[in-house]
């Protein structure tokens, strides 16, 4: 009888996710989560970007975004000609995949990308590095803000080792969405 009950409890929560439960702020373990979080970014500089081809495959390439903002927003810069950008006109939704090879650590920052047109954001955002291939900063590139939704990560460093038994990794909720119906 025990395991009865516990099995239909287990089938109803299944429908609660953590994604319907609003978060007008994150909690105390969840900033320190978020602060290893972007240690681990910073660690990692580079990630993937991961996007949805026209048929509907993911697609993935290596990208040099910026450091997380105070919002975990991260930019990064690309040419206007490139698939990224037909792909992210068609579904802005995006992965950023970091991964810390020193601290067998990783991050994965779930988001939307958003292109910056003015100017002088564009300005404020650019990372000196991102020069040498875009010369022509106003025309030649393409510069988006990926706004985070959630993160998944695993640091064992810092003890945040996720699930033991189906190994899901801890998950961080950073924006309120609607319950799907």
């Amino acid at each position: 009888m025990r395991h009865a009950a516990v099995f239909w409890i287990a089938c109803a929560t299944m429908f609660v996710t953590p994604a319907c439960v609003a978060h007008a702020q994150v909690s105390a373990p969840d900033a320190s989560r978020l602060r290893v979080a972007t240690a681990i970014m910073r660690a990692a500089r580079y990630c993937a970007l991961i996007t949805q081809d026209i048929e509907g495959r993911t697609s993935a390439r290596t990208i040099d975004p910026t450091i997380p903002d105070s919002n975990l927003v991260v930019y990064f810069a690309t040419t206007p000609k490139s698939r990224k950008v037909t792909q992210l006109g068609r579904d802005n939704r995006v992965s950023l995949y970091y991964f810390d090879a020193t601290a067998l650590s990783y991050v994965t920052l779930y988001g939307r990308a958003r292109l910056i047109t003015n100017a002088a954001d564009k300005r404020r955002v650019w990372k000196g590095e991102w020069t040498p291939f875009y010369p022509n900063r106003e025309r030649g590139a393409a510069v988006y803000a990926v706004t985070p939704e959630r993160i998944e990560m695993v640091s064992p460093r810092d003890e945040i080792t996720g699930d033991s038994v189906n190994w899901a990794p801890v998950t961080v909720f950073l924006k309120a969405r609607p319950a799907r119906r």
